[in-house]
């Protein structure tokens, strides 16, 4: 059994590259799905493990990343019951266009928009992009990185991949370029996406879509989205597109 309670991921003392740390900790691969198995999801952007804790309770498990040791501490507490029972891995370690860097992440006081970008994660109230680091609305910290391509050749496949990350969702993608079809989730989210995202998606093998209007599903209670047939939780075959149905669009579709 397996507790990571000491964030052993960020800016390790020795040379070791951060991969063949967690390597230590993870045989065998945690998301191989094998037969008779729950599938596994994972949450790249844990942030408040709101959609992780969602998916556990539907009896999924999940390996949910975040780069913040205080969201990650605050994960290992909140679903620590979930933890115990390995149906939770969180990692604590930056994604990144390349693996094993230690580079400087800035947290945001609003932690949501803590990011690798200093004119993403030191932004004041008005969200403009920031010129600078400042002590009122930052503070930066060293991280270690792996790229998504090298999460999933140490943890196995996913059956779904929920990409939410502040200015670092291409990056996760992108990496994907270099990995065997056979190997590619059967499902992907991505927030904040546009077309370069959708011919991204297209170039990796996918070829139905859905848009789902985000802010209007945070702006809802649970009980809510339930009356709409949504829910935090849902993905693939349950999300509507745009608020209307369950059907898939093809590429054409979203593009027109």
């Amino acid at each position: 059994l397996v507790l990571f309670l000491e964030h052993r991921f960020f800016v390790p003392a020795s040379a070791k590259s951060a991969l063949q740390t967690l390597a230590q900790f993870h045989q065998p691969k945690y998301c191989t799905n094998l037969p008779g198995s729950d599938p596994c999801i994972y949450d790249v952007g844990f942030h408040y493990g709101f959609a992780s804790k969602a998916y556990l309770e539907r009896g999924y498990r999940v390996l949910a990343v975040e780069t913040n040791p205080e969201l990650l501490g605050r994960g290992h507490s909140s679903l620590a019951e979930y933890v115990f029972r390995d149906r939770l891995r969180l990692v604590g370690i930056g994604i990144h266009e390349n693996s094993d860097q230690a580079l400087p992440f800035y947290i945001n006081k609003n932690d949501a928009w803590s990011s690798f970008d200093v004119k993403w994660g030191c932004r004041d109230d008005s969200g403009a992009p920031a010129e600078m680091v400042s002590p009122k609305w930052c503070s930066k910290i060293m991280v270690r990185t792996t790229s998504c391509a090298d999460l999933f050749e140490r943890f196995g496949s996913p059956v779904y991949l929920r990409v939410s990350l502040e200015n670092k969702e291409w990056a996760c993608l992108d990496s994907m370029r270099r990995m065997q079809r056979s190997l590619m989730p059967d499902f992907v989210s991505v927030s904040n996406a546009d077309r370069p995202f959708l011919d991204l998606l297209r170039e990796l093998g996918y070829n139905r879509f859905k848009i789902v209007d985000m802010w209007y599903e945070q702006s809802k209670t649970s009980e809510e989205l339930v009356e709409l047939g949504t829910s935090v939780s849902d993905w693939g075959p349950s999300v509507l597109h745009m608020r209307r149905d369950a059907n898939w669009r093809t590429y054409r579709e979203i593009v027109d």
